[in-house]
């Protein structure tokens, strides 16, 4: 008798830390959806100590099902219920905030990967008829529509540095610092980081 298993590895998630939500929604959207559902088995989710980063893998995975089955979801019910069973499943608040987060990227839109060729035709489909437009337009639209929104003070840091009214100004929450070995430098760089995730086929 054999068995087949798949074993996903999460390799941007820090201990006792958390990654980008969109990053984690994607990457939850990649497991559940690899698997049929008449093959689908029992999950095992395991970190280093099996109850941070498992915890939150699992409440996000238990609770996104819990929402498109009832269409409610409660986190902190369910975050009591894991803890009763384990404690100290998701470990700080900032786990216990990208449960919401994540969620709410899984459930604002479908997150569905392509491959680089399925990206090739796609966009070579764009270019050859830009008179037909529709699906595109719709696209963008549904873009616009799921977009973050931000205040003046998500940009604090940044517009100390950046007086111009016109200028593009990076988050403060995706900035970069620099060292410098020469006296007054500063650490301000009008950049952000950006996650990406990549699949090769």
């Amino acid at each position: 008798m054999s068995r087949d298993i798949t074993q996903y590895h999460y390799t941007m998630w820090p201990d006792n830390g958390t990654p980008e939500p969109l990053s984690l929604a994607l990457f939850h959207s990649q497991v559940i959806g690899k698997t049929s559902d008449e093959n689908r088995t029992s999950m095992v989710v395991h970190c280093s100590a099996g109850v941070g980063r498992t915890g939150t893998f699992i409440a996000l995975d238990a609770l996104y099902k819990e929402g498109i089955m009832t269409g409610k979801i409660n986190v902190n019910k369910y975050v009591k219920i894991m803890r009763s069973c384990r404690m100290n499943m998701v470990q700080n608040y900032e786990q216990y905030m990208i449960i919401f987060i994540a969620l709410n990227e899984r459930f604002k839109a479908s997150l569905q990967g392509q491959t680089i060729l399925s990206f090739e035709e796609k966009l070579d489909n764009v270019l050859g008829s830009l008179q037909e437009q529709t699906w595109i337009e719709k696209e963008f639209g549904k873009m616009l529509h799921i977009r973050p929104e931000y205040t003046p003070d998500d940009y604090l840091e940044a517009s100390q540095y950046m007086n111009r009214k016109d200028a593009v100004l990076p988050l403060d929450k995706y900035l970069l610092y620099l060292t410098s070995s020469f006296a007054n430098r500063g650490s301000y760089i009008n950049a952000i980081t950006v996650s990406v995730s990549i699949n090769y086929v």
